[in-house]
C-alpha cells in the first residue's frame, strides 16, 4: 500500500509539472584537491545548474544532468589550488526554483605550500574605479618561486591571472569596477605549481572595503569670473571616475547647477559633457556648484566663483519699483516745496507793494497839504486810486497767509 501511495505521489508529481529540488554532499568536508560529489533531485523538465561560491566569490558554476528519465542526478567537481578554501556555498538551481548546502574546503601541506606575501596594496579602504596594483612575492622555503600560476579573485569573484615579474614576484594593475559592490571585500590570492613531487599550491587573504567612487568634475566652463545678469553663462563640465577615466554619458543619472537660490538640471550630451545656457537670477558675487552621478550611485561636485554684475536693463527691472516710489516722493517733495516757496515770495511781494502804497499816498498828502502843489482834484483821484490797491492787497494778503497755514 505505502508503495501504491508513493508512485501515485511521483505521478501526481510528473503531471502537475512540479518538482522539489534537493542537493546532498557525499562527505561534509573535503581536502583541496579531491573531488566534491553531490546528488540529489532534478527538475528533467528544467535546465538544472549547479554553482559554488564563497564569499560573494563564484567558484564554478556548470550545468547538471539529470538521468534521462528520472528526476535525480550525480554531479563531481575536481578542486584545484587556484580555488579557495573555506566553506563553500553549494547551490542546485532552475530558472525558478533552488536549494543550496555548505561545504567545507579544507587546506592540505600542498595546497599551503608556498608563502604568500602581498607587497600591495598596502591600504585596505579602495573607491570604485581605482586602480589598485596587486602585487604579491612567491617562496618556497625563503626561496623566490617563479613559473607558478597565481590568481586574484576581483569584487565579482572572477579569476585573473597576475603576471610573473621575476624573483618571486607577481602582480597586475586591477580597476575596481564603478558598480563593485560596497562593503568588505576579501582579496584572495591563490597559488598553483607543479613539480617533480606533484601539484603545489599556497593562498593568502587580506581584509579590505570598497566604498563609493567620489566623482572629480571638472568644470571646463565658464572661462571668465565675471558676467552681466542679463548675459547667458556657458556651463561646461565633465566628470571622472578616480581612474581618470570620463564617466560615459550612458552611465550618468543626473547632473545639476546650485547656487544660493537656483538649481537648474544639465543636459548630458553624447559626449558624456554636463551642459547649461544658464541666466543668472540674481546679481553679486556667486558659487556655483556642479554635481553628478551615475547610475551606481557614484556622485561627486565641484565649484567655480563668478561676479555677476547688474546692467541697465537688470537695475530697472531690480530697482525700478524703488526708484519710480522715489523719484514719486521727489516729485511730491518738489511740488509742495515750490508751493510753499511761491506762496512766501508772494506774500512777501503784497507786503511790499502794500508799503510801497501806503508810501504813496503818504507822499500824495505831503504835496497836496504842505506844498500846496496839487489841485484838489487831482489829490481825491489819486488818493482814492492808492486806497483801493491798499484794500486789494489787504484781501490779497489774507488769502496767501491762509493758504500758508494751510499747507504748513
Amino acid at each position: 500500500m505505502k508503495k501504491f501511495f508513493a508512485l501515485l505521489f511521483c505521478l501526481l508529481l510528473a503531471v502537475s509539472g512540479v518538482f522539489a529540488l534537493t542537493i546532498k554532499s557525499a562527505q561534509p568536508s573535503y581536502e583541496k584537491g579531491t573531488a566534491l560529489e553531490f546528488s540529489g533531485a532534478c527538475d528533467s523538465g528544467k535546465t538544472n545548474f549547479i554553482k559554488a561560491e564563497i564569499g560573494g566569490k563564484l567558484i564554478f558554476e556548470q550545468q547538471v544532468n539529470c538521468f534521462e528519465g528520472g528526476t535525480s542526478f550525480v554531479h563531481k567537481y575536481q578542486t584545484d589550488m587556484l580555488d579557495p578554501s573555506g566553506n563553500w556555498e553549494v547551490t542546485l538551481f532552475t530558472e525558478n526554483s533552488s536549494t543550496d548546502i555548505l561545504v567545507q574546503v579544507e587546506p592540505t601541506p600542498q595546497s599551503a605550500y608556498y608563502r604568500i606575501t602581498f607587497l600591495s596594496p598596502a591600504k585596505t579602504s579602495f573607491e570604485r574605479s581605482e586602480i589598485v596594483l596587486v602585487s604579491v612575492h612567491v617562496t618556497d622555503s625563503g626561496t623566490d618561486e617563479t613559473g607558478a600560476q597565481i590568481v586574484m579573485y576581483d569584487v565579482f569573484g572572477r579569476r585573473l591571472e597576475l603576471k610573473d615579474e621575476g624573483s618571486g614576484v607577481y602582480d597586475i594593475n586591477y580597476v575596481i569596477p564603478h558598480d563593485a559592490p560596497i562593503g568588505d571585500w576579501g582579496l584572495v590570492v591563490t597559488a598553483k605549481k607543479q613539480e617533480s613531487g606533484g601539484i603545489f599550491g599556497g593562498e593568502r587573504t587580506i581584509s579590505s572595503e570598497i566604498q563609493n567612487a567620489n566623482l572629480r568634475i571638472e568644470i571646463q566652463e565658464p572661462t571668465n569670473q565675471t558676467y552681466e545678469q542679463s548675459d547667458s553663462v556657458p556651463i561646461k563640465a565633465m566628470a571622472f571616475y578616480p581612474s581618470g577615466v570620463a564617466v560615459p554619458n550612458e552611465r550618468l543619472k543626473s547632473a545639476e547647477l546650485t547656487t544660493l537660490n537656483e538649481r537648474h538640471a544639465l543636459e548630458i550630451n553624447s559626449d558624456g559633457e554636463l551642459v547649461l545656457a544658464w541666466t543668472p537670477q540674481y546679481s553679486g558675487s556667486q558659487t556655483v556648484t556642479i554635481r553628478a552621478e551615475d547610475l551606481a550611485g557614484n556622485f561627486g561636485s565641484s565649484q567655480a566663483s563668478l561676479v555677476i554684475s547688474c546692467s541697465v536693463t537688470c537695475f530697472a527691472k531690480q530697482y525700478g519699483l524703488i526708484i519710480l516710489v522715489v523719484l514719486l516722493v521727489g516729485a511730491v517733495a518738489t511740488r509742495l516745496f515750490y508751493t510753499r516757496a511761491k506762496l512766501s515770495l508772494d506774500l512777501v511781494s503784497a507786503k511790499r507793494e502794500r508799503e510801497k502804497a501806503m508810501g504813496l499816498i503818504k507822499n500824495l498828502q505831503e504835496e497836496y497839504f504842505s506844498k500846496g502843489v496839487m489841485p484838489a482834484s487831482s489829490y481825491k483821484e489819486n488818493l482814492a486810486s492808492y486806497k483801493a490797491r491798499i484794500i486789494e492787497l489787504d484781501e490779497k494778503i489774507r488769502e496767501l497767509e491762509k493758504k500758508a497755514e494751510e499747507e504748513k
